[in-house]
């Protein structure tokens, strides 16, 4: 018999005991989520980032690395979200089920990363798995994976795991190379779950193996990759710019590196590794992580600005234009706890939420007095259940860059920004919830929480299944956002899109003017509705309407195409050549106008 069996098998069986919670939430989620593979482009940004896009369509080119690298197009600097669309193309060209699979891998990867960085801070894998769970199958979250045009969503929250994992990593590897091991002080901080608790040894065998321990880089090492990590994170969407600020949250809940006044004892020791010494005094130790922060915050503050830049150079931001301010400020509140309400029972979800114009005074009372409750109870019990501030100032911070302060396009709320928010509610309520059932005792509530647990993600899963259908193709998400939500331009632009491509420009004109009833400046309706009354032969109808669209929207490239192709069915080839050039002027790799002007000027030499 070989001696090392029985030291192999026992190993064996942890690592198996320790999957199976990721393991049976990742086969839920993947089950919940098979059907997007069956869904395909829509008409609401893929166009944008795929399938009109000819640098994504070429696939992984040294050109395309390039602009990638160097183009503010769909309002962001987000190269690696390029890269990855490319790479798509390279791979799978222009089928929707490949570009699906990435975003769905993505997903998986992102709830077993977040399961990762949660064991390994808290040491409770059920708890973990069961946060992981909600965030991989809640429906709020269907937008960010079922939507191509959305890939940065998940791209960005897999570095921003990744870099929480190997922050973690950073923290305790002072511990691991021969550091004085954390007093132990909270039943739910990290130094008492994770380190210092001889019952928990084996959850954590690392931390207590001295050949590993000997093996582990320094720690400027894993900081340096969380700082490369994060940058990585920002080059696929900037919403990720809040993480220094998460960090700082960690530090205070579950790693517990801040001072603890009541238990009069500091819950950690680690060294913090930007100072020089270590300090004492919990405003030294605070002021110690917030320095250790700087390089974070440094390229949050970077990136801020080349957002804002961005933003404004495609004409995204609606400073001058949009909602006065104290508008946005009360639609900021609603959102907050309308996002709560979703979460809870995520019903009605649209793919675009207009702005409305004005709000009630029982919306506004409401909203104020959930939050300010929440956040009242939170700082009441922070002493006690840590987790439920920690997770309310997660959900509070990580949703603020998009919460509508400063407007970008013209809706007031979005389900795919709850996409990394809503993990902070998912823990607040999982490692909160526990703590005030005491009195089932232990074995009821275990009885109780593995029946809530069960119903609840099995609830998710299917709403999640259901709420997919709804992105199977462009007309079912337009009529689904129509009838949740009720007209709204960019679902009749969207619907009367479809119409036109199935042939049927009737409907979709009805549809155009609809939108344009609601925002006559709407350029893509104006455009499309020029487009709807040429497809029925009303050339002369369809030349005035691209000439209204181009006298408020005069570097539209798509209009002077447009207006370009009405002159040369009525023979004014000089005029229409004029309008092609134009529209290459504007837009240098439009090709549908290159290929007219060539075309054009060739007519108008063998005339």
């Amino acid at each position: 018999m070989n001696p090392n069996a029985e030291l192999r098998t026992p190993l064996a069986s942890r690592w198996l005991f320790r999957a199976t919670p990721i393991g049976l939430v990742l086969c839920a989620v993947a089950l919940a989520y098979w059907p997007v593979l069956r869904c395909g482009f829509v008409d609401f940004d893929d166009d944008v980032y795929v399938t009109d896009n000819p640098q994504v369509q070429s696939g992984l080119t040294w050109p395309g690395i390039k602009w990638a690298f160097t183009n503010f197009s769909a309002g962001f600097w987000h190269p690696l979200t390029w890269l990855s669309h490319m790479l798509d193309c390279q791979i799978f060209g222009s089928e929707a089920w490949g570009h699906h699979l990435t975003n769905l891998v993505l997903h998986l990867a992102n709830t077993a990363l977040l399961f990762i960085a949660l064991r390994q801070m808290t040491g409770k894998p059920w708890r973990c798995a069961i946060v992981a769970g909600l965030f991989g199958l809640h429906p709020l979250h269907v937008e960010s994976v079922a939507w191509i045009a959305e890939r940065k969503d998940v791209l960005s929250t897999f570095f921003f795991m990744l870099t929480l994992i190997a922050y973690v990593k950073y923290v305790t590897s002072g511990v691991c190379r021969g550091s004085r091991t954390p007093s132990s002080s909270s039943s739910s901080s990290f130094s008492s779950s994770t380190l210092t608790s001889t019952s928990d040894a084996s959850a954590h065998p690392l931390v207590h193996s001295p050949t590993w321990a000997s093996r582990i880089p320094h720690a400027s090492i894993w900081y340096c990759a969380a700082l490369l990590l994060f940058a990585f994170g920002l080059m696929a969407k900037p919403m990720v710019v809040t993480l220094p600020f998460v960090l700082l949250l960690l530090d205070y809940w579950p790693l517990s590196r801040v001072q603890n006044p009541k238990a009069g004892v500091q819950s950690s020791k680690f060294k913090v590794q930007s100072s020089k010494a270590v300090v004492s005094g919990q405003w030294s130790v605070v002021r110690g992580l917030i320095l250790e922060k700087v390089p974070f915050l440094a390229l949050a503050g970077a990136f801020t600005i080349l957002t804002y830049l961005a933003e404004r150079r495609v004409g995204a931001l609606a400073l001058e234009a949009g909602p006065p301010l104290h508008l946005r400020v009360v639609n900021a509140v609603v959102s907050y706890a309308t996002y709560l309400e979703k979460t809870i029972w995520p019903g009605n979800l649209a793919a675009f939420y207009p702005y409305p114009s004005s709000f009630s005074a029982w919306q506004i009372v409401q909203a104020a007095f959930v939050l300010l409750a929440v956040s009242a109870g939170a700082l009441a019990l922070r002493r006690s259940v840590p987790s439920l501030l920690m997770g309310w100032c997660w959900y509070g911070l990580t949703l603020l860059p998009v919460i509508g302060l400063i407007q970008v396009g013209s809706h007031a709320m979005a389900d795919r920004y709850t996409y990394l928010p809503l993990i902070g509610i998912f823990i607040a309520a999982v490692f909160t919830v526990p703590d005030f059932s005491f009195w089932l005792g232990s074995s009821g509530r275990r009885a109780w929480g593995t029946v809530v647990t069960v119903v609840l993600l099995a609830v998710c899963g299917l709403l999640t299944f259901q709420q997919l259908q709804h992105w199977r193709d462009s007309e079912a998400l337009f009529l689904h956002d129509l009838e949740v939500v009720g007209n709204n331009v960019p679902a009749l632009t969207g619907l009367g899109a479809v119409f036109l491509e199935q042939g049927k420009p009737d409907l979709a004109a009805r549809q155009f003017i609809e939108a344009l009833r609601l925002d006559a400046r709407h350029a893509p309706a104006g455009n499309d509705l020029g487009m709807a009354l040429l497809m029925q032969g009303k050339t002369i109808e369809a030349k005035a309407q691209f000439k209204q669209v181009l006298l408020m929207h005069p570097e539209n490239a798509e209009a002077h195409n447009n207006l370009g192709k009405c002159l040369a069915e009525q023979g004014e080839l000089t005029n229409a050549i004029v309008e092609f050039s134009e529209a290459v002027r504007l837009r240098p790799n439009y090709q549908q106008a290159q290929y007219n002007l060539a075309k054009a000027q060739h007519e108008a030499a063998h005339q």
